[in-house]
């Protein structure tokens, strides 16, 4: 497929895995208290389950960017010629 009509696809990527480093470890937390920790422990759990979560968003968010900065030259390119072409699609 073309990649201008793919361009929902690397959103919804990105939105997926966001959406996963924060309920995973969250819901391992959960899990964790239910079954293997006493009740006291469970603010510690969601704490690190919450710096677990900020350290996988951060890794995430820079891929995108990298992702971003590999593909957006071209674009920009691309367009700002048929601009000056005096074409627009």
């Amino acid at each position: 497929m073309n990649k201008q009509n793919n361009w929902w696809r690397l959103i919804l990527i990105f939105y997926a895995r966001m959406t996963s480093w924060i309920i995973f470890p969250a819901l391992l937390a959960y899990v964790m208290e239910k079954y293997v920790f006493v009740p006291v422990n469970f603010l510690i759990l969601v704490v690190i389950a919450f710096m677990i979560s900020l350290y996988g968003i951060w890794r995430e968010i820079k891929k995108y960017q990298n992702t971003l900065s590999k593909e957006t030259p071209n674009n920009q390119k691309s367009n700002e010629s048929n601009i000056t072409n005096g074409t627009e699609q």
